[in-house]
Parts: structure tokens; sequence; C-alpha cells
């Protein structure tokens, strides 16, 4: 008769039931939301007035580190017990990467696009760049992450890369509707751009943690997944 025993990996499986699909979604949006609150505060001290894009991609560097830090640390904190001390360090340095592009690069670039866009219709010379915003700074976060995953976690295939690359992505798409639901279209463009007054300052942190609380909805089917593998008994013994 053949008996698994792995009590450690089993314990682990029980717990990536609806619990952890929560925890993850809100651990998050509570990281995407002090990132976003401090990176908005420090660019919105050290900026010079009317600065051109590309002084604005430069100075965007600090807070897309504090963004990535503060998100590698709150996600990084819920993927410990799998992935360990030294996958938390490459976790946090791999949102690190993305935090620096979705500020320094990719915002600023879609915001230039937004003042130069003419298709004819005014609410597609917004939505267009914000979507494409949203998808690539997804995807920005989850390409450096997925190598942490393959790195610290057993049984990896080249899909699950492209898997959580996709959810990421898709997180930065679908918070598009709830966006304009709530009026914070504006808002968001100006999140996206870098720098935000004074006046829209919570509106666009509003915006930006739908955007991660919709990442994280998203991102933790695959990730519950993909853990549940990791975790699964590894061994035989006869009994």
């Amino acid at each position: 008769m053949f008996e698994m025993r792995d009590e450690y990996g089993a314990s682990q499986v029980r717990g990536l039931g609806c619990g952890f699909w929560t925890v993850w979604a809100l651990a998050t949006a509570a990281g995407g939301m002090t990132g976003q609150a401090a990176g908005q505060a420090l660019i919105t001290s050290i900026l010079p007035p009317d600065s051109p894009t590309l002084t604005i991609m430069l100075y965007a560097v600090p807070s897309g580190l504090v963004m990535g830090t503060l998100l590698g640390l709150a996600q990084g904190a819920v993927l410990y017990r799998y992935i360990g001390l030294r996958g938390l360090r490459d976790w946090v340095l791999a949102s690190l990467v993305g935090g620096m592009l979705r500020w320094a690069v990719i915002g600023p670039v879609a915001a230039e696009w937004t003042l130069s866009m003419n298709t004819g219709i005014i609410v597609c010379n917004v939505l267009i760049p914000l979507a494409l915003f949203g998808a690539l700074a997804g995807a920005a976060f989850g390409f450096p992450q997925g190598f942490v995953f393959s790195r610290h976690l057993r049984h990896q295939v080249e899909l699950d890369l492209w898997a959580w690359v996709l959810a990421n992505a898709a997180g930065g798409l679908f918070f598009l509707p709830f966006v304009m639901l709530g009026g914070l279209t504006l808002s968001a463009v100006m999140a996206m751009g870098g720098f935000v007054t004074g006046d829209r300052f919570w509106p666009a942190l509003i915006a930006m943690t739908l955007n991660w609380l919709i990442t994280g909805i998203i991102t933790g089917v695959p990730l519950r997944d993909r853990l549940r593998y990791h975790a699964r008994p590894s061994h035989l013994e006869f009994s």
C-alpha cells in the first residue's frame, strides 16, 4: 500500500483557499496604495514646476523605487512561507524594477502620448494611453517577479511565467471601468504621468488603489494554483 507523507506540504496546500486569495488581494492593494501615496508625496515635493517629460522621468525614479519597495514587502509578507528570506529579498528587488519602470518610463511616456494623440474621439485619446499604461505597467512588475518564482519554487514551467505576466497586465486593464464609473479618469491620467496636483491627490490615490486591488484579485488565481503545485507532496513511502 502506498501512503503519501508530506505533512508540511499538505498544510501549505490547505492554507491556499479563499482566505489566502483575499489576503493576497488586500496585501497587494495595501502595498500599492501606500507605495502610490509615498511616491506622489515624494515627487510633488522635489519636482520643479512645469517640468518637461525627461525631467519628470528623472525625478520619478525615487518614487518608483519607494513604490516597488512597499509593494514588494506587502506581497512578500504573504509569500514568505513559500519562498523564504532569500525569496523575499528577490521579490522586493523584482518589484523595485517594476516600480521604477512604471513611474519613470511607462507612465510619463503614456502621459506624453495622451497629449499628442488625436483619434477624433476625445475619450479615446485618454483611454487608449491609460489602457496601454495599465497593461505595460502590470507586465513590468509581473515579468521580473515571475523569475523569482522560477528560482524559488519547484515544478516551474515556462507557461507559469507568462501566466503571471498576463495576469498582472490584466489587472492594469480591468480597473479602467471602475475608474470611469467613479469619475476618476482625469486623476488616473495624472497619476499615470507621475505628477499629481494637490487637489487630485486623493482621487488619484483611489484610482491607483483600485488598480492594485483588481490586480491582486486577478493574480490571486494563478498564484494560488502555482503555490499549490509547488507545495504538493513530493515523495512516496511504503507502509
